[in-house]
């Protein structure tokens, strides 16, 4: 290989797509010899990538060349945004870690490949859809880190010296980068240890593992019913309790995704079953028991407080949910809740901290009445102190004097509230901070239905981005329903979807639990029978309900979140 050229840039405003964008994109080639300085070529700026030093191959430019046009190779080095153009470079031979030596004295150590972005598409003409093309071509270049300084100059050697041919090549990394190549979290975690990393690479890789360890825990999960044991029942308030329940039969636990339920089956002092979702409160990587927080209103509720102590044994179904973090992101996450609603945040918070250092800032927001209703407060200021990146904000809609001695804010939390409070919010990339706009974080939402639809419909209207805002309803329990029998099988039937399975009543799953079971994506949100979203026509048969629906679902219609078989034979037109 060879030092063909030396090219350096200094970030400057362009225009790209009608927004002005601060880039040192456009590159100029360096007459005569130049020093490489551990922060790279002497003169060179970069407006947000970290990497040091970008090279690329001088066979790249006959490539593009010839699929895009000459307007490319009459353009001269730096085109695409290199700092050295070298002859003979190959990304399907270096691996992260090899060393090179260019001239006499400057060694550069492999860190990454290039990650495109839409700055490559302005720059070669082309419609952003050309950057996954750039991507998958494997012809995107390397980053290098600066290893030992010195002088180089175009016509320099440029040789391996060492080789770390146990790492992935740079070809191979983009591809684990871009997704195109499975590749397990165990791999992903040695990936992410390696010291001389791009940190753009480690960005992407980051988002990868941990969407990778959130999917379901298939090794270690169970179906139907499994025996659990109160390891403890703690007073949070006067009213809400947490539950810490065990795995009776002491095997492993599955990974959950912070956020998701879990559903108990108990037996109140009389007898009665009672079958309820609730959210995990916690979170651990690898969870040895499960925790949940309920507050005491009516039914389910109120018999769990009152026949479930310490000692007690309760049935569980898996975790399930879809209301969970998404811990793919790089962006602040920002937890809103109101009430007993803080339950799946709390699992939230715990989760986004368990990245680690340099994670994105976490905001957590909670409404009560006041301190008297404040559930897991202490457990939360407890989490705030141990971590920088955190603050929770908590406000008192009706606070007592006696309230005036913990930090709150009076009133309700409104929408021009929450925003004012997160503009601040900025991420860390590579020591430099970037202001996020509030539209573009993550918000999570949990609590009753009026707080929810009214915080929502004025976030929207004032510009959220309905893709960022995500919502978990807290819904009263439902009343009782008397005078219906069960059967001990069925045949359920989802027509649209051509899939047929057995219920049994030993099992008791609803018929929204019936058709996850098989994969099938069906609409629900409350899981309550409060808002209808899961309502489904009836082709032929009837259902039951333990719990009297409090939405009131049409003729010859079906809530499935609650719903279970009441004849033989049940088809939906799902």
């Amino acid at each position: 290989m060879h030092l063909v050229a030396v090219c350096t840039g200094k970030t400057r405003a362009v225009e790209i797509q009608g927004s002005t964008v601060q880039t040192a994109y456009l590159k100029a080639q360096v007459r005569g010899p130049c020093r490489i300085g551990l922060a790279g070529p002497e003169g060179n700026e970069t407006a947000v990538h970290p990497d040091t030093v970008y090279a690329i191959a001088l066979e790249h430019y006959d490539y593009w060349t010839q699929r895009l046009g000459s307007h490319i190779s009459q353009s001269g080095y730096g085109y695409f945004a290199e700092n050295l153009t070298i002859a003979g470079l190959d990304e399907q031979a270096l691996h992260v870690g090899d060393v090179l030596l260019i001239g006499s004295t400057v060694r550069l150590i492999v860190t990454g490949p290039r990650i495109p972005c839409f700055k490559v598409a302005w720059r070669m003409q082309q419609p952003q859809a050309f950057v996954r093309d750039f991507a998958e071509s494997g012809r995107t270049g390397v980053y290098f880190a600066v290893l030992q300084p010195g002088m180089i100059e175009a016509g320099d050697t440029v040789e391996v010296i060492h080789r770390e041919s146990a790492n992935p090549t740079v070809a191979t990394l983009g591809a684990v980068a871009r997704g195109a190549v499975e590749i397990t979290t165990a791999a992903l975690a040695r990936l992410l240890a390696l010291p001389c990393l791009s940190k753009t690479a480690a960005l992407l890789l980051g988002g990868i593992y941990y969407r990778l360890l959130d999917q379901p825990d298939h090794t270690r999960h169970w179906d139907g019913w499994r025996d659990f044991v109160v390891l403890d029942v703690k007073d949070e308030t006067d009213t809400v309790k947490s539950f810490e329940l065990a795995p009776a039969d002491a095997k492993p636990l599955p990974r959950f995704a912070a956020g998701q339920y879990v559903t108990l089956q108990f037996a109140d002092r009389t007898g009665q079953e009672f079958v309820r979702p609730w959210s995990l409160s916690s979170y651990s990587r690898e969870p040895e028991s499960f925790r949940i927080t309920v507050k005491r209103e009516q039914h389910a509720s109120a018999a769990l407080h009152a026949a479930i102590h310490k000692g007690a044994t309760v049935k569980l179904r898996p975790p399930n949910g879809q209301f969970k973090l998404d811990r793919s992101r790089v962006m602040p996450v920002v937890l809103v809740a109101a009430g007993i609603g803080v339950t799946p945040l709390l699992s939230m918070a715990r989760a986004h901290l368990d990245r680690g250092p340099g994670t994105a800032p976490l905001r957590l927001f909670h409404c009560v009445r006041n301190g008297a209703a404040h559930p897991l407060r202490t457990e939360i200021a407890e989490l705030q102190s141990s971590h920088t990146g955190f603050k929770a904000r908590f406000y008192y809609s009706q606070p007592r004097p006696e309230d005036a001695q913990t930090p709150h804010e009076a009133g309700r939390l409104t929408a021009e509230r929450l925003i004012a409070a997160v503009a601040d919010l900025q991420i860390e990339f590579a020591g430099k901070m970037i202001p996020v706009p509030w539209y573009e974080i993550d918000m999570y939402l949990c609590g009753p239905t009026p707080f929810l639809e009214q915080m929502h419909a004025d976030l929207i209207q004032r510009g959220a981005r309905p893709e960022r805002l995500k919502m978990e309803y807290f819904m009263p329990h439902a009343r009782p329903q008397r005078g219906q029998s069960g059967i001990p099988q069925a045949t359920v039937r989802f027509a649209r979807s051509g899939t047929q399975t057995s219920w049994r009543q030993s099992e008791n799953s609803t018929l929204l639990q019936l058709g996850g079971a098989l994969g099938l994506d069906l609409p629900f949100s409350c899981r309550s029978g409060y808002c209808g979203s899961c309502q489904c026509r009836i082709v032929e048969g009837e259902v039951r309900y333990e719990y009297a629906p409090l939405y009131d679902a049409p003729p010859a219609h079906a809530l499935l979140c609650c719903a279970r078989p009441a004849s033989p034979v049940l088809i939906l037109d799902a």
